[in-house]
Parts: structure tokens; C-alpha cells; sequence
């Protein structure tokens, strides 16, 4: 009706999954299909990225048959890892304290991640992980299904920084590097709005909404 009065020009909806481990079946997929058949939308927001990738590329086609334009969230699946799990504890030994055991016990667990992180870091030359960063979106622009892509921006800088990677396009080192990344660090990463771990929870613990909390930020189109 807004539509009609001319008070709205376009409709939108978004969607990670189901936000309880009790309705698995709320898939992604699922959801943004049923809107996407729905025909009242005009554009989808999605999670698509090198590593979580099937799911999307389903959701993508369909939008193309329905002349539905789309945008993505999550195109960087590793935003700040090599960073994070090189400084785990660093900030306690910088000022002198001692690192809690909580942290000694995940710095130990990740030992293998930080020198497969070291050794990635050198064998690509990497400067900042701004690299693996732009080739992430890069990766989901080069999809001919994919409109546009949306960027947390903190400064000029950044959006500086984001702007000139539109109308970009992957290079071989570029493919190489996120193959290679997704090989190594895969197992880390936690795939959006999947649930199957909460139902394992012996103290009922919410996992994917604050796995959500925790991805939340001041994200701007």
C-alpha cells in the first residue's frame, strides 16, 4: 500500500538463517526463497563469502530469475584473524601482568594457527590483512549475480580505502591467496546462522545469538 501512495520506492529483506537450533529447518535459503517467490521484494541481503559460498550462490540465482537486485554482509569471513591470533595475550605481557590462564589455555590450543599464521603471512608477502580483505570482496563482486556489498566504515579513510575496489576484478594471486587462506583457516570459521552447535550445549547456552552480538557493529550501505 505505502508502495502504491508512492511513500516507499523499493522493498527490502535480509536474512542470516533461524536464530534457534529448534527450527534448523529455517535455513537461510529457506526464508529468503520463500520472500524471493513472495515477488514484493526488490532487493536481498545475504551472507556470501569465499567460504560460505553454496548457500548463496543458490539464493543469487534465484534473485536473477526474478530480476531481484542483491546486496551481501559477512564478504570478509576472517575480518582481523591473522592479527587477533597473533596478539592473543600480548596485552597483558605488554603492561607487565600476568596472562589469565583462560587466555594461556586458548593461546596453546591455537599454537598450530599462529605458525601456520606466521608462515602465511610470509610465503604471500602479506603487508596487512587489508590484502585478504579486498581480494574477500573482490571475490563476491566478481559474481555476476552480486550488486553491491555491504562495508563497515569507521573513517574517511576506510571508505577511501572501499571505493576504489568497485569495478575491480580478482587477479591469480588474489584467488591463490583466498584458497589457500580458506585451506588453512577453514575450521575457524564459524559459519553464519548454522545453530548445529547449540543443540551440543549442555547448559542450554544461546551460542548463535551471541555469536551474533558478538559480529555486531555500526555497518552502513
Amino acid at each position: 500500500m505505502l508502495r502504491t501512495e508512492g511513500k516507499v520506492k523499493s522493498v527490502g529483506v535480509s536474512c542470516h538463517g533461524s536464530s534457534m537450533y529448534t527450527n534448523l529447518e529455517d535455513t537461510m535459503e529457506a526464508i529468503l526463497g520463500a520472500a524471493i517467490e513472495d515477488g514484493r521484494f526488490d532487493l536481498i541481503l545475504l551472507v556470501y563469502n569465499f567460504v560460505q559460498k553454496e548457500e548463496g550462490k543458490r539464493i543469487l540465482k534465484a534473485c536473477r530469475h526474478k530480476n531481484i537486485g542483491t546486496t551481501l554482509m559477512k564478504t570478509n569471513p576472517f575480518g582481523g584473524f591473522i592479527n587477533h591470533i597473533l596478539t592473543l595475550g600480548e596485552q597483558y605481557r605488554n603492561k607487565g601482568e600476568e596472562v589469565p590462564e583462560a587466555l594461556k589455555q586458548v593461546e596453546r590450543k591455537f599454537a598450530d594457527k599462529r605458525t601456520a599464521a606466521e608462515s602465511f603471512i610470509k610465503k604471500y608477502n602479506l603487508r596487512s590483512e587489508s590484502e585478504i580483505r579486498d581480494a574477500a570482496i573482490k571475490y563476491v563482486l566478481s559474481d555476476s549475480d552480486v550488486h553491491s556489498v555491504l562495508i563497515t566504515f569507521r573513517n574517511y579513510d576506510d571508505i577511501d580505502n572501499y571505493l576504489r575496489l568497485s569495478g575491480g576484478r580478482l587477479t591469480a594471486p588474489d584467488q591463490t591467496r583466498l584458497a589457500a587462506f580458506a585451506a588453512v583457516f577453514s575450521d575457524l570459521y564459524c559459519r553464519h546462522a548454522c545453530g548445529r552447535c547449540e543443540p551440543h550445549c549442555p547448559y542450554g547456552v544461546p551460542i548463535q545469538s551471541l555469536l551474533n552480538f558478538a559480529h555486531s557493529d555500526l555497518t552502513l550501505a
